[in-house]
C-alpha cells in the first residue's frame, strides 16, 4: 500500500490491518445497506463469494459486447482511473433479487477539448412520457416496461481513451506487463 495511516507506515501494518482501518468506517455506516463502496471492501465481507461474481459478470458482459480491447498504454498516453459501484438489487418484497457490480469510468479526470469534445446521454423528457402515458389510459392500452442491460454501451467512441483496469482484474497476455482498456464504446 502507498498510504500512511495516521502516521504509520506500511511497514507498521500488515494489508489485512491496513484495510481494516481504513475501511472500518465505511463498513460500519453501509451496514444497513448491504452495499460495498470498494472492491477490497467486498472482498472483506461474508457474502464477498457473491460481489465478486457480480463483478465476474459484469466484465464478461463488457467483453461480449466489445466495450473494449486490451492494450499496452502507447508512449505519451494516459489512462483514466475506474473502480466499482456495487449495488444489491431487490423484489417489491425487499428480498434480494441479486447482486449487482458495474465498472466505471473516472471520467472526471478527463481534460475537456483534449480527450472529449462533448457529452450526450439520450434522455426522454417528462412531458413525453406522460403523453404516452394519457395516451394509452384514453384508449386502455396495456404498457409494458422493460430494462435493457448495458444499453449505454451501443454508441461507439470517436476518441481514443485509455482506462485503468478495475480492481481485481488483470487481462492481459504477459502477466509482468501493466495493460489498460482501450475504450471502444
Amino acid at each position: 500500500l502507498d498510504y500512511v495511516f495516521s502516521g504509520i507506515t506500511e511497514e507498521d501494518w500488515s494489508v489485512e490491518q491496513a484495510l481494516n482501518f481504513a475501511l472500518s468506517t465505511t463498513v460500519a455506516s453501509d451496514a444497513q445497506q448491504g452495499e460495498p463502496k470498494m472492491f477490497a471492501e467486498a472482498l472483506l465481507r461474508p457474502d464477498k463469494a457473491k460481489w465478486i461474481e457480480a463483478a465476474f459478470d459484469e466484465v464478461q458482459a463488457l467483453v461480449d459486447n466489445g466495450t473494449f480491447e486490451v492494450v499496452e498504454l502507447p508512449p505519451g498516453k494516459r489512462a483514466i482511473g475506474s473502480r466499482w459501484v456495487f449495488k444489491v438489487k431487490r423484489n417489491a418484497d425487499g428480498s434480494i433479487e441479486r447482486y449487482k457490480a458495474r465498472c466505471v469510468a473516472q471520467g472526471f479526470s478527463q481534460r475537456p477539448g483534449f480527450e472529449y469534445t462533448e457529452t450526450f446521454a439520450p434522455t426522454p423528457k417528462w412531458a413525453a412520457i406522460r403523453a404516452i402515458l394519457a395516451l394509452a389510459a384514453m384508449d386502455d392500452l396495456v404498457l409494458y416496461s422493460i430494462d435493457i442491460s448495458n444499453a449505454f454501451l451501443n454508441g461507439d467512441l470517436a476518441e481514443e481513451i485509455y482506462m485503468r483496469q478495475p480492481p481485481g482484474f488483470k487481462l492481459g497476455i504477459d502477466p509482468d506487463k501493466d495493460y489498460v482498456w482501450r475504450l471502444k464504446k
